[in-house]
């Protein structure tokens, strides 16, 4: 599960940044400096000084950008707005309309994906800026994927559905990925990666100073920050998407079952790759970390949806396998 980012972002970081005149015009000053200093006859009269004018444009830029990730607080950086967030999330969602085969909205499919993700969205804590929120299943067998586009766009692959067990387990499970997707979005993970890739360009600028090596800059990079990176943004959707399960009363401790279920499937696969070349953790950490978070939200979940009553959910798995037309082993095919 992925927060996936589109073409000509660079632009849209271009337009969205143009409110911090300040801090750009430290960073063109910058940039300047280094390209006098590349250029010009004679040395520079610090031979530190471009990489100390890039630092110092780039940590006036990344100051001016603060922000604080939700249910986490976790400090960063977005200079994105959330209007151009909104339109690249728009426009790549329709672009994979256009390129797939979506299931009908009266799909049984679609109905539950959808009825499942309303009832995570409609706990979503108001923000500054409504999330417009749209959720599609493509059809894709042996895809077992979801993905978030930015600005609230949610993508579920029909292989997925099949993974999951029939009843209300599958439905808790279905739960978790959603919510975990709706987490990127409610964290706004797209703006941030987008954010951090100008972190990122000013390092690389530095680092190309310092060694004379693009490839093995590059491999640094991505090492040392995208990756993990990366990988935080997934734990962070995992915590989020806990607290949303809770919300909406679904039990969390589905999620750490379904990535449990996912370890099992890649167990049988092969062998997975190193956990530092990874963009999201391993199943394993995964499942660790979300029954460690457990205590967290289980109070919120057992005092809050006591209302929920056995016979009530009885009610619901007969009903959901009805609507599956399956007795077991998946959901639609």
């Amino acid at each position: 599960m992925v927060a996936r980012e589109g073409v000509g972002a660079g632009c849209l970081r271009l337009r969205h940044s143009l409110h911090a005149l300040p801090s750009l015009l430290f960073g063109f000053a910058s940039g300047s400096c280094i390209l006098v200093c590349s250029l010009a006859p004679r040395p520079c009269p610090s031979p530190l000084l471009p990489q100390a004018a890039t630092v110092g444009g780039g940590t006036v830029y990344y100051v001016a950008h603060q922000d604080y990730a939700p249910y986490t607080h976790r400090r960063r950086m977005i200079d994105m707005r959330p209007a151009d967030e909104a339109a690249l999330g728009a426009r790549e969602f329709d672009r994979l309309l256009a390129s797939s085969r979506t299931l009908p909205p009266d799909a049984p499919a679609s109905r539950l994906v959808t009825r499942v993700a309303r009832r995570i969205a409609a706990v979503v804590p108001p923000g500054p800026t409504p999330l417009e929120w749209r959720f599609v299943v493509v059809a894709a067998p042996g895809v077992v994927n979801a993905a978030c586009y930015p600005g609230g766009k949610v993508v579920v692959f029909s292989g997925l559905l099949d993974a999951l067990p029939p009843g209300a387990e599958g439905e808790a499970e279905l739960a978790a990925v959603l919510a975990h997707e709706v987490g990127h979005a409610v964290a706004r993970h797209s703006a941030e990666k987008l954010s951090f890739a100008n972190v990122l360009l000013l390092g690389r600028m530095v680092l190309f100073f310092l060694i004379d090596a693009g490839t093995l800059v590059d491999m640094l990079i991505n090492v040392a920050a995208s990756l993990p990176m990366s990988r935080a943004m997934e734990a962070e959707a995992d915590y989020i998407g806990l607290h949303l399960m809770a919300a909406a009363c679904y039990d969390p401790a589905a999620a750490a079952r379904f990535f449990a279920r996912l370890d099992a499937m890649a167990g049988a696969r092969g062998v997975a790759p190193p956990a530092f070349l990874s963009t999201h953790p391993s199943d394993k950490r995964r499942v660790a970390k979300i029954e460690g978070w457990l205590p967290d939200v289980s109070g919120a979940y057992e005092t809050g949806c006591a209302r929920v009553s056995r016979d009530g959910l009885r009610g619901l798995d007969g009903a959901l396998g009805r609507e599956s037309g399956r007795g077991g082993g998946g959901w639609f095919r």
